[in-house]
């Protein structure tokens, strides 16, 4: 009797138990699963881009007072060492609007170089 017990639960128990823990763990997995990607979005990553300053003379003239052009000279000289030709060429051609003729000269010297 208690051999047919001990038969009838290995041969039905146990493969019900083995049935019932793995679709657990699989019905566990999905869930957590689903958790997880509400939680972390997916990132995409993109190529960073770089912002160039814009010039604005006020700015400049603010710092430096009465001998902005010369200081600005000096900066399109830096920008130009650098390889930010934009920037300088900006400041160039305000130096040869605004600048008197030495600086005029000087910034149209550079400005060809460009």
């Amino acid at each position: 009797m208690i051999s047919l017990i001990l038969y009838t639960y290995y041969k039905i128990l146990i493969p019900l138990s083995i049935l019932s823990m793995t679709t657990f763990l699989i019905g566990s997995y999905f869930i957590i699963r689903s958790v997880f990607k509400k939680s972390f979005p997916r990132v995409v990553l993109t190529p960073e881009i770089k912002i160039e300053p814009k010039f604005i003379p006020q700015d400049l003239t603010a710092i430096t007072g009465e001998n902005s052009i010369s200081a600005q000279l000096h900066l399109a000289r830096a920008y130009l060492e650098t390889g930010k030709k934009q920037l300088a060429q900006a400041i160039l051609e305000f130096v040869v609007e605004n600048g008197d003729i030495e600086h005029q000269k000087e910034a149209q010297l550079l400005l060809n170089k460009i």
